[in-house]
């Protein structure tokens, strides 16, 4: 989106804009994200302005400009969210504003999909100064579609999840989920099978 934007403005390539970029931030990727993150994102950064440049002839042979544009942003957007739910389900990712998302994932304790909403939603707002309200209302509504399907896609359809919890701070976790999450808990009695140890077990279902 925003290499769109540095084209329209000042006719640098996309690909070229996407490829400096991505080179910065997966250096700050590495800082505050961990080498291993940051491993698994170089590939799917050299990958992504390749295949943009690649399918940049594409729009010369199917034109889409007379298409619907609520038809195209849920398309659109629909097929982006499940790209990047595959990706981040496998912990990897595209560099590009990937990083971006993946650090307010990471320090703000939000999931994915919002996010993505959180982080691209800047560039939304700024490709809207440049392209005017009607692309920023469509482009809103691509970021809320693609945040639905990510999440979907990352976390499942189910409204709900069960967690099995060990620890030894039963009594922390039980008022923290209690307290904050507003569930109830069940206690169940556990053996290790490697160790044979008892423990308890605590189960609890919460919202996705």
């Amino acid at each position: 989106g925003l290499a769109i934007v540095v084209d329209k403005k000042f006719s640098i390539d996309p690909s070229l804009f996407i490829m400096i970029s991505n080179a910065v931030l997966i250096a700050i990727s590495f800082i505050f994200l961990g080498k291993d993150y940051t491993k698994r994102t170089i590939l799917g950064g050299i990958l992504f302005p390749i295949f943009v440049r690649l399918t940049a002839f594409i729009p010369n042979y199917i034109d889409i400009s007379r298409a619907d544009l609520l038809a195209v942003a849920v398309v659109g957007g629909a097929l982006t969210g499940i790209g990047s739910g595959l990706i981040y389900k496998e912990n990897f990712g595209t560099a590009g504003t990937d990083i971006i998302d993946m650090l307010i994932h990471k320090y703000l304790k939000v999931p994915m999909g919002t996010a993505i909403i959180m982080g691209d939603g800047i560039v939304v707002a700024i490709g809207g100064l440049v392209f005017g309200v009607e692309a920023f209302i469509y482009s809103c509504l691509t970021l809320m579609v693609i945040s639905y399907v990510c999440n979907k896609v990352v976390l499942g359809i189910n409204r709900t999840k069960t967690f099995f919890i060990i620890t030894k701070r039963e009594e922390k976790v039980k008022k923290y989920i209690i307290e904050r999450l507003h569930s109830d808990v069940t206690i169940i009695d556990g053996k290790g099978g490697y160790n044979e140890h008892n423990g308890n077990v605590i189960m609890v279902n919460v919202d996705t």
